[in-house]
Protein backbone atom coordinates (compact mmCIF):
# COMPACT_ATOMS: atom_id res chain seq x y z
CA UNK A 1 0.00 0.00 0.00
CA UNK A 2 1.24 3.42 -0.44
CA UNK A 3 2.52 5.42 2.13
CA UNK A 4 0.19 8.31 2.18
CA UNK A 5 -2.60 9.42 -0.46
CA UNK A 6 -0.50 10.82 -3.61
CA UNK A 7 3.00 9.43 -2.15
CA UNK A 8 5.65 8.48 -4.81
CA UNK A 9 6.05 4.72 -3.20
CA UNK A 10 4.77 2.29 -0.78
CA UNK A 11 5.11 -1.36 1.08
CA UNK A 12 4.38 -4.49 2.12
CA UNK A 13 2.40 -4.32 5.51
CA UNK A 14 1.81 -7.23 7.70
CA UNK A 15 -0.79 -7.22 10.49
CA UNK A 16 -2.25 -10.19 12.73
CA UNK A 17 -5.41 -8.82 14.26
CA UNK A 18 -8.57 -10.55 15.85
CA UNK A 19 -11.86 -11.24 13.76
CA UNK A 20 -15.05 -11.54 15.80
CA UNK A 21 -18.28 -11.88 14.76
CA UNK A 22 -21.14 -11.01 17.47
CA UNK A 23 -24.71 -9.59 17.55
CA UNK A 24 -23.72 -6.40 17.77
CA UNK A 25 -19.75 -5.73 17.80
CA UNK A 26 -17.65 -6.96 14.87
CA UNK A 27 -13.89 -6.95 14.57
CA UNK A 28 -13.12 -7.58 10.71
CA UNK A 29 -10.70 -6.83 7.76
CA UNK A 30 -13.01 -4.24 5.80
CA UNK A 31 -14.15 -1.82 8.87
CA UNK A 32 -11.84 -2.47 11.48
CA UNK A 33 -13.64 -2.23 14.85
CA UNK A 34 -18.22 -1.90 14.81
CA UNK A 35 -20.38 -1.51 17.33
CA UNK A 36 -23.63 -1.88 15.89
CA UNK A 37 -26.11 0.01 17.63
CA UNK A 38 -29.55 -0.20 15.12
CA UNK A 39 -30.11 -2.63 12.58
CA UNK A 40 -33.56 -2.94 10.40
CA UNK A 41 -33.85 -3.96 7.29
CA UNK A 42 -32.99 -0.61 5.33
CA UNK A 43 -30.68 1.14 7.92
CA UNK A 44 -28.00 0.09 9.83
CA UNK A 45 -26.57 2.40 12.35
CA UNK A 46 -23.05 1.72 14.44
CA UNK A 47 -20.05 3.19 15.96
CA UNK A 48 -16.41 2.09 14.08
CA UNK A 49 -13.05 2.34 14.53
CA UNK A 50 -10.04 2.63 12.00
CA UNK A 51 -6.48 2.97 12.02
CA UNK A 52 -3.46 4.12 8.97
CA UNK A 53 0.31 2.56 9.83
CA UNK A 54 2.95 5.16 10.60
CA UNK A 55 5.70 6.28 8.08
CA UNK A 56 8.94 7.30 8.80
CA UNK A 57 9.43 10.69 6.87
CA UNK A 58 13.37 9.86 5.57
CA UNK A 59 11.84 6.80 3.56
CA UNK A 60 9.98 9.05 1.79
CA UNK A 61 12.38 11.14 -0.51
CA UNK A 62 10.04 14.12 -1.03
CA UNK A 63 8.95 14.45 2.82
CA UNK A 64 12.61 14.46 3.63
CA UNK A 65 13.52 16.58 6.69
CA UNK A 66 9.66 16.72 7.61
CA UNK A 67 8.16 14.80 10.48
CA UNK A 68 7.38 11.51 10.25
CA UNK A 69 3.88 10.70 9.66
CA UNK A 70 2.31 8.84 12.97
CA UNK A 71 -0.19 6.42 13.75
CA UNK A 72 -3.58 7.54 12.53
CA UNK A 73 -6.69 6.47 14.48
CA UNK A 74 -10.33 7.24 13.41
CA UNK A 75 -13.67 6.61 15.48
CA UNK A 76 -17.16 7.89 15.16
CA UNK A 77 -20.33 6.63 13.71
CA UNK A 78 -21.84 5.39 10.29
CA UNK A 79 -24.92 4.65 9.17
CA UNK A 80 -25.69 2.02 6.22
CA UNK A 81 -28.45 2.36 4.22
CA UNK A 82 -29.66 -0.82 1.76
CA UNK A 83 -31.00 -0.15 -1.34
CA UNK A 84 -31.34 -3.19 -2.15
CA UNK A 85 -31.26 -6.50 -0.67
CA UNK A 86 -31.67 -10.46 -1.84
CA UNK A 87 -30.48 -13.95 -0.99
CA UNK A 88 -27.70 -13.52 -3.53
CA UNK A 89 -27.16 -9.38 -3.50
CA UNK A 90 -27.20 -6.40 -1.66
CA UNK A 91 -26.15 -3.08 -2.54
CA UNK A 92 -25.51 -0.43 0.43
CA UNK A 93 -24.84 3.35 0.82
CA UNK A 94 -22.04 3.75 4.01
CA UNK A 95 -21.93 7.13 5.10
CA UNK A 96 -19.25 6.94 7.94
CA UNK A 97 -18.04 10.03 9.93
CA UNK A 98 -14.73 9.61 11.39
CA UNK A 99 -13.22 11.27 13.92
CA UNK A 100 -9.06 11.34 13.80
CA UNK A 101 -6.06 11.56 15.71
CA UNK A 102 -2.76 11.07 15.17
CA UNK A 103 0.22 9.83 17.40
CA UNK A 104 3.65 8.54 17.87
CA UNK A 105 2.46 7.34 21.79
CA UNK A 106 5.36 9.38 22.90
CA UNK A 107 4.96 13.45 22.88
CA UNK A 108 2.69 13.18 20.07
CA UNK A 109 -1.21 13.97 20.13
CA UNK A 110 -2.82 15.80 17.61
CA UNK A 111 -6.70 15.74 16.80
CA UNK A 112 -7.33 16.19 13.42
CA UNK A 113 -11.17 17.11 13.29
CA UNK A 114 -12.69 15.14 10.42
CA UNK A 115 -12.77 12.98 8.02
CA UNK A 116 -15.99 11.75 6.10
CA UNK A 117 -15.60 9.03 3.25
CA UNK A 118 -19.14 7.76 1.86
CA UNK A 119 -19.65 4.94 -0.31
CA UNK A 120 -21.53 2.67 -2.27
CA UNK A 121 -20.86 -0.57 -1.49
CA UNK A 122 -22.28 -4.04 -3.33
CA UNK A 123 -22.40 -7.70 -2.05
CA UNK A 124 -22.32 -10.40 -4.17
CA UNK A 125 -22.77 -13.77 -3.06
CA UNK A 126 -21.84 -16.34 -5.82
CA UNK A 127 -23.56 -19.85 -4.49
CA UNK A 128 -22.14 -22.36 -1.98
CA UNK A 129 -18.50 -23.26 -2.72
CA UNK A 130 -17.93 -20.39 -4.74
CA UNK A 131 -17.51 -17.37 -2.36
CA UNK A 132 -18.69 -13.85 -2.58
CA UNK A 133 -17.45 -10.88 -4.35
CA UNK A 134 -17.62 -7.05 -2.61
CA UNK A 135 -17.42 -3.91 -4.65
CA UNK A 136 -16.95 -0.28 -3.39
CA UNK A 137 -17.07 3.30 -5.07
CA UNK A 138 -15.82 5.83 -2.28
CA UNK A 139 -15.54 9.93 -1.99
CA UNK A 140 -13.04 10.65 0.72
CA UNK A 141 -13.78 14.52 1.82
CA UNK A 142 -11.52 15.52 4.71
CA UNK A 143 -10.90 18.55 7.23
CA UNK A 144 -8.19 20.70 6.66
CA UNK A 145 -5.99 19.71 9.91
CA UNK A 146 -6.55 16.25 8.65
CA UNK A 147 -4.95 17.00 4.83
CA UNK A 148 -2.58 19.34 6.63
CA UNK A 149 -0.87 16.24 8.03
CA UNK A 150 -0.77 14.76 4.51
CA UNK A 151 0.02 17.67 2.13
CA UNK A 152 0.93 21.13 4.48
CA UNK A 153 4.62 21.72 3.81
CA UNK A 154 5.39 24.78 6.60
CA UNK A 155 7.75 27.47 5.58
CA UNK A 156 10.46 26.12 7.62
CA UNK A 157 10.35 22.60 5.97
CA UNK A 158 10.92 24.32 2.37
CA UNK A 159 13.20 23.98 0.16
CA UNK A 160 13.58 24.46 -3.78
CA UNK A 161 12.20 21.48 -4.69
CA UNK A 162 9.75 21.42 -2.25
CA UNK A 163 7.90 25.35 -1.87
CA UNK A 164 5.79 25.86 0.92
CA UNK A 165 1.95 25.12 0.95
CA UNK A 166 -0.87 25.79 2.97
CA UNK A 167 -3.30 22.55 2.72
CA UNK A 168 -7.03 23.21 1.99
CA UNK A 169 -10.11 21.41 3.55
CA UNK A 170 -12.20 19.60 1.23
CA UNK A 171 -11.97 16.60 -1.31
CA UNK A 172 -9.26 14.15 -0.90
CA UNK A 173 -9.64 11.21 -3.44
CA UNK A 174 -11.92 8.61 -5.35
CA UNK A 175 -11.47 4.82 -4.43
CA UNK A 176 -12.62 2.28 -6.92
CA UNK A 177 -12.12 -1.28 -5.01
CA UNK A 178 -12.72 -4.89 -5.65
CA UNK A 179 -12.36 -8.02 -2.82
CA UNK A 180 -13.45 -11.84 -3.35
CA UNK A 181 -13.72 -13.78 -0.12
CA UNK A 182 -14.09 -17.56 0.24
CA UNK A 183 -15.42 -18.55 3.24
CA UNK A 184 -16.83 -22.51 2.62
CA UNK A 185 -14.25 -23.97 4.34
CA UNK A 186 -15.06 -23.11 7.58
CA UNK A 187 -12.77 -22.42 10.30
CA UNK A 188 -11.19 -21.23 7.61
CA UNK A 189 -11.67 -17.61 5.20
CA UNK A 190 -9.23 -16.21 2.32
CA UNK A 191 -9.71 -13.15 1.01
CA UNK A 192 -7.80 -11.22 -1.92
CA UNK A 193 -8.58 -7.50 -2.86
CA UNK A 194 -7.08 -4.83 -4.71
CA UNK A 195 -8.30 -0.69 -4.56
CA UNK A 196 -7.59 2.38 -6.90
CA UNK A 197 -6.82 5.37 -5.77
CA UNK A 198 -7.83 8.73 -7.72
CA UNK A 199 -6.44 12.00 -6.82
CA UNK A 200 -6.48 14.17 -9.81
CA UNK A 201 -8.87 16.33 -8.64
CA UNK A 202 -7.96 16.62 -5.17
CA UNK A 203 -8.37 20.15 -3.51
CA UNK A 204 -4.78 19.91 -2.74
CA UNK A 205 -3.00 18.93 -6.30
CA UNK A 206 -0.85 21.28 -6.19
CA UNK A 207 1.16 20.07 -2.71
CA UNK A 208 4.39 19.31 -3.20
CA UNK A 209 3.40 16.14 -1.62
CA UNK A 210 1.17 14.76 -3.75
CA UNK A 211 3.48 13.03 -6.28
CA UNK A 212 1.33 10.55 -8.10
CA UNK A 213 -2.52 11.38 -8.87
CA UNK A 214 -3.41 7.32 -9.02
CA UNK A 215 -2.32 4.78 -6.12
CA UNK A 216 -2.56 1.21 -5.72
CA UNK A 217 -2.66 -1.54 -3.35
CA UNK A 218 -3.47 -5.21 -3.21
CA UNK A 219 -4.50 -6.99 0.24
CA UNK A 220 -4.88 -11.01 0.64
CA UNK A 221 -5.25 -12.64 4.35
CA UNK A 222 -6.42 -15.63 6.28
CA UNK A 223 -9.21 -15.62 9.09
CA UNK A 224 -9.62 -18.80 10.99
CA UNK A 225 -12.14 -18.77 13.43
CA UNK A 226 -12.40 -20.33 16.77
Amino acid sequence: IHDYPGADQGRSRYLVMPSYKGKNFTIDRQDGVKGELLNEDTIKFSVGFSFLFPTESKDIPVRTGMPDLDWTFQLGPEFHVYLYRSTFHSMFIRLPLRFVLTTDFYRDFEFRNWNFPPSLRSVIYLGPGRGEITTRLELDFASERYNDFFYEVDPKYSTPTRPAYDAKKGFMEYIVGINYAYYDSFPWTYFIGGNIYFMGDSVNRESPLLVRTTNYSILGGVIRYF
